[in-house]
């Protein structure tokens, strides 16, 4: 099978490729003020293609589609006005959970010259769904943040100054099919380009697939622009209300609009996989927020890459698209920020909160007890403590905070909607079927579907594997004995009103007995650790028509109180860490103008 994007153009292929470019690139590549020179070099360089017999489609396209449209959005942030904030750099702040999003703000904060911030965490580790198990033999398995992808270039540099920022790209991936009671595994990009003829209905070359796949790329980040315009951050300026109209549909039904259901193989790999709900259901405002031009461009680049790529990945530049894992993992960044003395973080571990916390003119008052183990495992509860501080910060889910907040009408208006489904992942020893393998992730893409059952398996990443291909160019060799792998399922429902780790529990059972390799069961040796992860909280379509985010936005800093995670715009780190330091930094203006103005009345 030829490389997906290095195929060669055969002579008595041209005149076809010629004529299909013909009808497809002129009504594409109309006159525009921002793509002009883009689009003139890009016709020259179709020009040169079909001149040329033995030219391969794709490397000088993407290179000035990458460059064009990988750009940096040269548009200002969302002009935030905030209700309200600490009220000084010396304001005690209670920032509650001690995921991500709110380590993170824990952080910016301090950065920002804040210097009284405590963080109340339920469990006894920091981290949240960054979980990252260290087996012996020291490699690092992820169980819940896993990826860096090209928009995660700030914290990329948080990273780096905490030296936890060497990277592995990741290369291969086998993709089996369910259906088959015998199946072998397919290479990824003849599986993309399956599916892509699949989703068009159309059958052709695969040097045809790869020039509609471009087309509907350009069709896809034009109409990007078109809604939004080029922004920086994660979360745009409120659009038009007839924008959200516009987008007062699936992601699916948004592809089929703009012609561009080749994209949905991709889209289901860089979107769904990741836990964020089904095309079929899912609006489409989620996933444009995350399926970026940027991101766009570094997954269809990736497609250049086919089997081993030599060499250990450092932060790149600018242009770096790779998709990567961390070699320390996720939870090496979130504890180095806490026991960085310098930023003067407390946390309290073991928190449960005992009743209401309580917001009113005097500050805010936490009444809560502290778990604390002793010699024999139990973990009896202390004597409730209260603590009293200026202003709150809710960094957990809210949809399970609500419940434990003297909650406003407005509130929960806004929040009370919200639902999430569950990601389930399972950390397993297995015997590995074959001596040699030349991928690092297996994947039952065709399970990753709203009409398979909950918590169907969707992959298996093998870490050994993963880091062994991104250093060396000769074929992976299995482990003689036992191989780890962990293991992702998805239930679109609420991890509280099902038993999900049950229910995923007889999936995998299911599955590994007869959707495995050369058709013998995989031999699982044991379940090493299974978690279940309450994933994705998102509002409704009517609710995200009607600019909830934006009314999310709009509410900071009522009641003493800023609201943070992925609850207020979107499961993913690069989203949070963006939300936290556009508040911080809205806020710090505010402050400043203040003592300015203060300073001001004084000096008169």
């Amino acid at each position: 099978m030829a490389d997906f994007f290095s195929v060669e153009l055969k002579e008595r292929d041209v005149p076809e490729d010629v004529q299909f470019a013909q009808d497809n690139t002129d009504g594409l590549f109309s006159p525009d003020q921002k793509v002009d020179k883009w689009i003139s070099d890009l016709k020259l360089y179709f020009a040169d293609v079909f001149k040329d017999a033995k030219a391969t489609f794709a490397t000088g396209v993407l290179e000035l589609f990458a460059n064009h449209f990988g750009a940096e959005g040269d548009n200002a942030r969302v002009n935030l006005k905030l209700k309200d904030g600490p009220k000084s750099r010396s304001s005690s702040i209670a920032i509650i959970g001690g995921g991500p999003a709110g380590v993170h703000m824990a952080y910016t904060l301090s950065k920002a010259g804040f210097t009284n911030i405590t963080i109340f965490e339920k469990s006894d580790r920091i981290g949240g769904k960054s979980y990252s198990v260290k087996q012996a033999d020291g490699m690092v398995q992820e169980m819940g943040s896993c990826y860096l992808s090209p928009d995660y270039a700030e914290i990329k540099q948080l990273m780096a100054h905490y030296g936890v920022d060497e990277q592995v790209k990741v290369i291969g991936r086998t993709v089996w099919d369910p259906e088959q009671p015998a199946p072998e595994g397919v290479d990824f990009q003849k599986w993309l380009t399956d599916s892509m003829r699949q989703a068009c209905g159309v059958k052709s070359s695969d040097f045809l697939i790869s020039l509609r796949l471009l087309k509907e790329c350009v069709i896809y980040i034009r109409k990007h622009h078109e809604l939004f315009g080029r922004y920086q951050g994660f979360l745009m300026a409120q659009p038009a209300p007839k924008v959200l109209e516009e987008l007062n549909c699936t992601i699916e039904e948004f592809l089929a609009k703009i012609d561009c259901l080749a994209l949905k193989p991709i889209f289901s790999l860089a979107y769904t996989l990741q836990g964020y709900g089904y095309l079929e259901t899912t609006p489409a405002l989620y996933g444009l927020l995350w399926v970026t031009p940027k991101l766009l461009v570094g997954l269809v680049e990736q497609l250049k890459v086919r089997g081993h790529m030599p060499g250990k990945h450092r932060e790149g530049g600018a242009h770096d698209r790779s998709i990567t894992i961390l070699k320390e993992g996720w939870n090496a960044l979130w504890l180095k920020i806490v026991r960085d003395e310098s930023l003067g973080i407390e946390c309290r571990m073991n928190v449960d909160i005992a009743k209401p916390i309580i917001r009113d003119e005097s500050g805010v008052t936490i009444t809560y007890h502290t778990r604390r183990r002793v010699q024999d495992g139990t973990t009896p509860t202390s004597l409730a403590d209260v603590a009293k501080f200026d202003f709150l910060i809710v960094a957990a889910p809210m949809q399970h905070i609500l419940p434990l907040l003297d909650t406003r009408d407005d509130e929960e208006r806004l929040f009370a909607g919200l639902r999430s489904s569950t990601f389930v992942t399972s950390l397993c020893q297995y015997l590995p079927l074959k001596e040699t393998a030349d991928m690092a992730i297996d994947s039952w893409l065709d399970n990753v579907s709203a009409r398979k059952p909950p918590f169907s398996v969707w992959s298996a990443r093998d870490s050994h594997h993963v880091r062994h291909m991104a250093d060396e160019l000769s074929p992976i060799k299995r482990p003689t004995a036992h191989g780890s792998m962990v293991v992702y399922q998805y239930g679109d429902v609420d991890s509280s009103s099902v038993d999900a780790k049950e229910e995923a529990a007889k999936e995998f059972k299911a599955h590994f007995g007869r959707h495995i390799p050369n058709g013998r069961p995989l031999d699982i040796v044991r379940i090493e650790q299974r978690e279940a992860w309450s994933y994705f909280p998102r509002h409704s379509q009517e609710a995200l028509r009607d600019g909830i985010l934006w009314r999310v936005l709009q509410g900071q800093g009522q009641y003493g109180t800023w609201y943070t995670g992925a609850y207020t715009c979107f499961e993913s780190i690069s989203a949070i860490t963006d939300y936290n330091k556009m508040l911080v930094a809205a806020w710090v203006t505010d402050l400043d103008a203040q003592d300015s103005a203060m300073e001001t009345e004084v000096t008169d």
